[in-house]
């Protein structure tokens, strides 16, 4: 029997990806599933990190402290955003979005089994880049689990809050929040006229305390109610 294949994708990192809290809840899912599901964790910051560390060097020195702290966020943080959306003249995709996606292209070319059957975990800015991932590959069938999922936000960039009958390849959707984490959304607030993605997507909030709000957003990994729904829904799908 072939096992499972769940790759992992992170969110926005600072300065590079540190890879423990992944590999942490990594280990607590095996522990709760057995041998049956092999794992990867997809570092898409390799990407972009030399370059932002290359554009640091060179604008780090302009402005007073304050300043400097802001441009170091919007340095390492807010292009992870920007170089991903961001399009070239005739509407092709930028080459880091491009790097990205040939990136995990390769990866998944390894991994896939008979079934071509895929487990996808991502986080934060990673639900957009496994979304991606799923609209270029209609042929793959997905199993979808969401962490801190700020993709509801995006809804309204479309004039009827985006069509889930257009990803049909996702034959089951988790997307796991924590109430008090500003960046993740349920897509049962996303405000159309009907309940197309109530009945797609199974939002579920769990209780996680931590009273700095964006302090909520990196307490997925660490969260053993994460990671039994995780194991649950791997194993049941």
């Amino acid at each position: 029997m072939n096992r499972k294949p769940v790759i992992w994708i992170h969110g926005v990192q600072g300065e590079k990806l540190d890879p423990k809290p992944i590999q942490d809840c990594i280990t607590e899912v095996k522990k709760l599933m057995g041998t049956e599901t092999s794992h990867f964790i997809f570092d898409w910051d390799s990407v972009v990190g030399e370059r932002q560390r290359k554009l640091w060097e060179k604008i780090k020195g302009r402005g007073n402290w304050l300043t400097r702290a802001i441009k170091k966020g919007i340095c390492f943080t807010g292009t992870d955003l920007w170089w991903n959306l961001q399009s070239k003249k005739g509407g092709a995709s930028s080459d880091v979005y491009s790097s990205i996606q040939e990136k995990l292209e390769r990866l998944v070319k390894d991994l896939l089994n008979s079934e071509k059957k895929l487990y996808l975990v991502c986080h934060s800015w990673g639900t957009w880049e496994g979304l991606q991932f799923i609209i270029n590959h209609p042929e793959i069938e997905f199993v979808f689990i969401t962490l801190g999922c700020p993709l509801p936000y995006g809804s309204g960039s479309f004039s009827d809050w985006g069509d889930p009958s257009k990803l049909s390849q996702i034959k089951k959707w988790v997307n796991i929040g924590i109430p008090n984490d500003p960046i993740s959304e349920m897509f049962k607030n996303i405000p159309c006229d009907d309940d197309r993605w109530i009945n797609f997507v199974e939002d579920i909030d769990i209780s996680c305390f931590n009273p700095l709000p964006i302090k909520s957003h990196s307490l997925y990994w660490h969260s053993s109610k994460v990671q039994k729904i995780i194991s649950n829904t791997i194993g049941v799908y």
